[in-house]
């Protein structure tokens, strides 16, 4: 190796394994961190969200939240997914919130239904459905402030963990209603006019509540099925490669496979262009951060 020397007025560094070493170089300045600053860095790394907010002032909310992707460990990690089946949907989530509040959102790493920090968790995405063993996990999760944001799993499943592993009773503890018109989601960041017949409105969201705190939302809007019924795309099941076009069932050969692929993301992105839609999304997450009883325990601005 290369020893330090001069040459004249020519230096020649010593270069090591790990890279090159200057004894005559000026040493770089660092900023130190603000007290806050410090804050900050010590908050993302103890939390998975921390938000500062005002309900008289919903859209000067601040802070993080990553988003979680919870699995079965039986049936290992699947492509992250919606309601409405596109991987590609979450993605969108985490940049509406980001493009429309100060709040940072990212995602976190993938965890199973049993693992620790599910708990720590504000909002999940399940990628598919817990086996018996992890449903109890999943009913802890809920009742202790967490979120499951239009996921793969029925209400219905999720009723079934609350009742056999929660110990709640059904209409008396939890249910499942459509989000009434004057639920302050509607207001949790941008305030939106909502019919009052939720069910046959643009944007109703349906949603599993415990007590007074909504613990689960599927929205219309992102069930691949919207778009046929609203007229836009005639859009059948993607999963299967059936198609059933007058008498019977008919299989589909790769070309129609692929058209009807993309006649589904065309729609997906045709829905989330929507604004009504985006701001919808974006009130969801920002409620769910928000109420009272969440995991991201919100703090005075």
């Amino acid at each position: 190796m290369m020893k330090n020397s001069s040459w004249g007025r020519f230096t020649v560094p010593y270069i090591g394994a790990v890279g090159i070493f200057c004894m005559h170089c000026a040493p770089l300045a660092v900023t130190p961190l603000t007290p806050a600053e410090e804050q900050q860095a010590y908050d993302r790394e103890r939390y998975q969200a921390k938000i500062r907010y005002d309900a008289s002032i919903p859209q000067a909310a601040t802070g993080f939240f990553r988003l979680g992707r919870a699995y079965s460990a039986s049936a290992g990690m699947t492509p992250l997914r919606t309601r409405g089946q596109n991987p590609r949907d979450l993605d969108t989530v985490v940049d509406l919130v980001n493009q429309y509040t100060e709040i940072q959102s990212d995602f976190a790493t993938n965890v199973s239904y049993r693992d620790p920090g599910l708990l720590t968790l504000p909002i999940i995405v399940p990628q598919n459905r817990p086996h018996e063993g992890e449903l109890e996990s999943l009913a802890l999760y809920l009742m202790q402030g967490g979120f499951i944001l239009d996921g793969a799993l029925e209400f219905e499943f999720v009723r079934e963990a609350l009742e056999k592993y929660g110990q709640l009773v059904w209409q008396r503890d939890a249910r499942i209603e459509w989000v009434p018109a004057n639920h302050p989601l509607y207001r949790s960041f941008f305030s939106l006019a909502i019919e009052a017949q939720v069910e046959d409105a643009y944007i109703g969201v349906r949603g599993l509540f415990i007590g007074n705190r909504l613990v689960m939302t599927a929205f219309n809007a992102l069930d691949p099925y919207y778009a046929q019924r609203h007229g836009t795309a005639q859009l059948v099941s993607e999963s299967a490669p059936t198609e059933d076009v007058g008498g019977g069932p008919q299989v589909l050969d790769e070309t129609q496979l692929a058209e009807r692929q993309r006649a589904i993301n065309q729609a997906r992105v045709e829905r989330f262009s929507d604004v009504r839609l985006q701001q919808l999304v974006v009130n969801t997450v920002v409620y769910a951060l928000t109420q009272e009883g969440a995991i991201a325990r919100p703090t005075d601005p």
